[in-house]
């Protein structure tokens, strides 16, 4: 599960951070989908490093030349803190400034209002309002195309799944914009003081950007076939948020009116998604504990470099260098299949004894051998923890 969740979000914040510098590139300021950006991409990167201290243990809390995960799990809360606190963006900034400036009408309405002529000023707001109201009826009508759209599809395994996902958040996105007008309606100005109805309104909005984020990456890269249960994994996990976020603010209303009215908007919990399943966690490992296409995709903004000090360089060197004992490995699986090989490989020492009995026997050669034994050396060089003598960790003094 860790290992899973790691390669999902990893997928995603690679996408969302991509996608929001695209906007720069263009000469955009995207003040809100930066916001969107800082805030997720932070805590997920929390995330991320927590999964990896649990798979590394010990390895991860004694810091050392080979420890590459414990700084960044020390830093986490720094960039989740700084330059804006997560907590201010999600609860003020994504929804409570994002809907002036995202919405087709409602700063034309305010500058209208605020125009000093007050004839000009009834007649721009006048021209905007019924706009407004037309915007407003349109995205009511294809609402309802949401409530019959039913739960989303199955394991992901062909084009016409992705087709769908876009077809979901396009629902979504409708029952968005007509939630975010009654709410303009009912609380006008003090909509800024609800902050927990804000906060989930905002955690809707960035699931829906985000996972439009991952569709694009996964168009831009080339459709590849065996990046969907990456792209599944985004779509099952930001539905989740969406839909939990839309039972939170039913459940959650001042007027009970209200309430009903989301349930309607959101088809009452009809149309859920199912979290991802083990299985789809499984597949998110196997596609990156071998060298593949997908983990070359994932990996190409990182430095790999086996240099002497680098453990994170090293460790990839040595996935790339265990491929040459694949067709040994093979053939000893298939030799303790038929009984050939009588020991069992369940420990460390065990599975010595395994390839030495494979050795002997003529299974595998000489060369199979060496490099097996050249390959568990490293290994257990790689995933062991940093140790000191104790006169290293003694403080020294100046003299």
């Amino acid at each position: 599960m860790p290992l899973g969740r790691m390669v999902g979000k990893t997928y995603l914040v690679q996408a969302l951070t991509q996608s929001s510098a695209h906007h720069v590139d263009l000469g955009e300021r995207p003040g809100i989908t930066s916001a969107m950006a800082k805030y997720h991409a932070t805590e997920i990167g929390r995330q991320i490093a927590q999964d990896s201290m649990d798979i590394h243990g010990g390895k991860g809390i004694v810091l050392g030349p080979s420890n590459y995960i414990g700084r960044a799990w020390q830093g986490a809360p720094i960039s989740i803190t700084v330059e804006g606190a997560n907590i201010m963006t999600r609860n003020l900034i994504i929804f409570g400034q994002g809907l002036v400036r995202a919405h087709p009408f409602v700063l034309k309405e305010l500058q209208a209002l605020s125009e000093p002529d007050s004839v000009q000023s009834a007649r721009l707001l006048d021209e905007v309002l019924w706009k407004h109201v037309g915007h407003f009826m349109m995205n009511a009508l294809k609402v309802w195309k949401k409530v019959g759209m039913g739960r989303g599809p199955g394991r992901f395994k062909s084009l016409k799944d992705v087709r769908q996902a876009w077809k979901a958040i396009e629902a979504e996105s409708h029952a968005l914009a007509v939630a975010a007008d009654v709410l303009l309606l009912v609380f006008g100005g003090s909509l800024k003081f609800r902050e927990n109805i804000s906060a989930r309104m905002g955690d809707i909005w960035s699931s829906l950007y985000m996972m439009s984020a991952v569709l694009k990456r996964f168009e831009q890269d080339g459709a590849h076939l065996e990046d969907l249960p990456l792209v599944e994994y985004t779509m099952r996990t930001q539905m989740q948020t969406v839909h939990q976020s839309w039972r939170a603010l039913s459940e959650n209303m001042p007027s009970g009116v209200l309430g009903v009215f989301f349930d309607l908007i959101t088809g009452g919990g009809s149309n859920e998604w199912t979290a991802p399943s083990d299985a789809l966690h499984q597949a998110l490992v196997e596609l990156v504990v071998e060298p593949s296409p997908v983990r070359r995709r994932l990996t190409q903004q990182a430095y790999l470099e086996p240099t002497p000090h680098h453990a994170l360089g090293q460790m990839n060197a040595w996935l790339l260098n265990a491929q040459s004992i694949k067709t040994a490995d093979h053939a000893i699986k298939v030799a303790k299949k038929y009984g050939e090989i009588q020991s069992k490989g369940r420990t460390t020492q065990e599975e010595f004894r395994v390839w030495r009995e494979a050795h002997e026997k003529g299974i595998i050669n000489a060369f199979d051998w060496d490099r097996w034994i050249a390959l568990q050396q490293e290994r257990l060089h790689l995933i062991a923890t940093d140790d000191f003598d104790t006169e290293e960790l003694k403080s020294k003094t100046s003299e």
